[in-house]
């Protein structure tokens, strides 16, 4: 139904505000306000600030959840076994996942303020899909492949990174003024087949196709 909601609207801003600028990120405040209705307008921008807001609540809280339990508490009760002592770690914890709350918020800051002030949303929600879908082979065959291994998921995740990196943040880079415009035009030293547009002289229609498709044939 939400998807639905979107492509109408979609379509609806295509059709009406076609050649006007607006970008198609603010549609759903265009639209209201084309028409001067300024109360569905507002109810657009609480709804979107909602939104906004519990996806950082939820985003924060969960990545500060999975860093502690996953990385921060084994370490410890690798330490503390070694030590033979077995203490409450309930106030470290608590302490990590609150920094780790503020790390995150502050790198996605960083992140928009640096990077991505002048992109799409979409364009940098389809960046970190290229990124999280890195997972998706080592999830499929870890379930149905009985000779897989930790070691070939890590060396397929770290070069489907490789690849995102390279394909994805380095013209993100370029277009932020933080690295030479020359890796994009003439390709990483100098060789051409190494241009993150067209690496290894594969074509494809859109950036994200390109990342997406070469990264998981690697895994």
């Amino acid at each position: 139904v939400i998807a639905l909601a979107v492509y109408i609207i979609a379509w609806v801003g295509n059709q009406t505000l076609a050649g006007s600028g607006v970008s198609s990120d603010t549609y759903v405040l265009a639209l209201p306000l084309s028409r001067d209705n300024h109360l569905l307008a507002t109810i657009a921008v609480v709804g979107g600030f909602s939104a906004a807001t519990a996806m950082i609540i939820v985003a924060s809280v969960t990545l500060s959840q999975m860093l502690s339990n996953d990385v921060i508490l084994p370490l410890i009760l690798r330490r503390q076994k070694e030590r033979g002592l077995i203490s409450d770690y309930s106030g470290i914890l608590i302490l990590t996942r609150r920094i780790t709350v503020i790390a995150v918020v502050m790198l996605a800051w960083l992140y928009q303020h640096s990077l991505a002030e002048n992109a799409a949303l979409t364009d940098i929600g389809l960046i970190a899909f290229a990124l999280v879908v890195q997972v998706a082979p080592a999830i499929i065959f870890g379930l149905y492949w009985q000779r897989a291994n930790a070691w070939g998921v890590l060396a397929g995740l770290a070069t489907g990174t490789l690849i995102w990196f390279f394909t994805l943040m380095l013209p993100l880079l370029s277009n932020a003024g933080l690295i030479d415009s020359r890796f994009i035009t003439d390709g990483l030293f100098g060789l051409s087949f190494l241009r993150p547009d067209q690496p290894f002289g594969f074509t494809f229609s859109d950036t994200y196709t390109r990342a997406v498709v070469l990264s998981t044939l690697v895994n």
